[in-house]
């Protein structure tokens, strides 16, 4: 039921920007949006105690990674707005981080995550018609009274796509073929798909810093709707039968808890708990420029950003 109300959702919002709300907002509705930041990731590998705020959110500065996006900007008005995204970003976490829970677990992952997404953005500090500080600045004045910082909260859906890997001898190997809970044998559940939903939301700022052109900083969260970003979420499997079914590598992959790590596979019968209860969700922190697009005859904009 949650998977066919998502797609409802998605098709909705993939189809907003071409749905007329009546006049556009000035002459110039469309925007490029292009920028890059880092990622954060909050699953069952890296996970701290489960206390308090931090058994929802935590942030590990060595863990984050790169993030580079490009996406479009249309203005219904000028407080609301619709935007679709292409994000290409890394995401990793290790239980020997400082402040991870369970370090003896000693389990470790890195992922692509490849995101389509579709938002719509309301400003509630909505962007000022007067001259604002760069036209000051040019006339070598002062006047910060003047700053403006237009402000945005947004909230979308989207879908991404991930392969987990793990490291073995030195080299990494993408996990899901491995079945590493034991999917697809007897009472280890079907194999999950790397493909996901998610449910982007939170908060933006845009700043003019020239005619048509703003810098921006966007802190986005990112729910989901699947609990394996790092290949975790269930209970371990017998080791043996995992070592019988699908190689050496699978067996070293599913049960790292051993002295001899990267060595030879351990061994675990089953059954204990391998995860935490939540799924797994990513955070997105952008620096961004947007540009607004000239715009033809027909009101399509056209792909030459104005200056």
């Amino acid at each position: 039921m949650i998977k066919r109300i998502s797609i409802y959702i998605l098709f909705v919002f993939l189809l907003l920007p071409y749905l007329s709300f009546g006049q556009r907002w000035k002459k110039k509705p469309y925007e490029l949006v292009y920028g890059l930041g880092f990622t954060n990731f909050n699953g069952d590998v890296g996970a701290p105690v489960n206390k308090g705020l931090s058994q929802y959110y935590w942030f590990h500065l060595t863990s984050t990674r790169p993030v580079v996006f490009v996406g479009g900007r249309y203005y219904f008005d000028d407080r609301l707005s619709v935007r679709l995204n292409l994000m290409y970003g890394l995401l990793t976490a290790s239980d020997h981080e400082k402040g991870a829970a369970w370090y003896g677990r000693n389990l470790n992952f890195k992922t692509m995550i490849i995101e389509t997404s579709s938002q719509i953005e309301f400003s509630i500090i909505k962007e000022k018609r007067k001259r604002n500080i760069y036209y000051h600045i040019r006339r070598s004045r002062s006047r910060f009274s003047n700053i403006n910082i237009p402000t945005y909260l947004f909230v979308g859906v989207g879908g991404f796509y991930f392969n987990p890997k793990g490291k073995y001898k030195g080299e990494w190997h993408s996990l899901q073929p491995f079945c590493t809970e034991g999917q697809d044998l007897p009472g280890g559940g079907k194999k999950y798909h790397r493909i996901a939903l998610t449910i982007p939301f939170g908060i933006g700022f845009k700043y003019k810093i020239a005619d048509y052109t703003y810098l921006g900083f966007e802190a986005g969260y990112r729910y989901t709707f699947t609990d394996y970003i790092d290949d975790v979420g269930g209970k371990y499997y017998d080791t043996h039968v995992i070592y019988n079914a699908y190689g050496e590598e699978a067996a070293a992959l599913s049960f790292r808890g051993h002295p001899l790590d990267n060595i030879q596979p351990g061994y675990t019968s089953g059954g204990s708990t391998k995860g935490g209860p939540f799924i797994d969700t990513y955070q997105f922190f952008l620096f961004n420029i947007s540009r607004k697009l000239k715009t033809g005859r027909r009101g399509l904009p056209k792909f030459s950003p104005t200056f």
